[in-house]
């Protein structure tokens, strides 16, 4: 069983350890098979657990960062493609660095 957080009362900085620690393991562990999920799906999974962690909805999220609820909502589907401008911005508000938003989770999809 992981330790990924994956309901909403995880502070971020418990998820920031997990994911962190979810990285490291996986780099000891690589099997080196190629097979990884795309930067865009492990951004959406992130940015939605660190979202809901910090209590923000879309909406609150888009308008501390500057961006649109639109894109927000793309970004948490995996639609959008996104720059590292706007990855600052969403790390700034979620207190995190740019690189935890990419780091993939042991557990790829909790919610499911």
């Amino acid at each position: 069983m992981s330790d990924m957080p994956t309901g909403l009362n995880e502070s971020p900085q418990y998820i920031v350890q997990c994911l962190t620690r979810a990285a490291r393991n996986r780099m000891k562990n690589q099997n080196n098979n190629g097979i990884s999920k795309s930067a865009r799906t492990v951004l959406a999974k992130n940015l939605l657990r660190l979202r809901k962690a910090h209590g923000y909805g879309q909406q609150e999220l888009a308008d501390l960062s500057g961006l649109s609820k639109s894109f927000i909502g793309g970004l948490e589907n995996a639609r959008m493609n996104v720059s590292l401008d706007n990855l600052e911005s969403l790390g700034r508000v979620l207190g995190v660095e740019v690189f935890v938003l990419l780091i993939p989770p042991d557990d790829p999809d909790p919610d499911k």
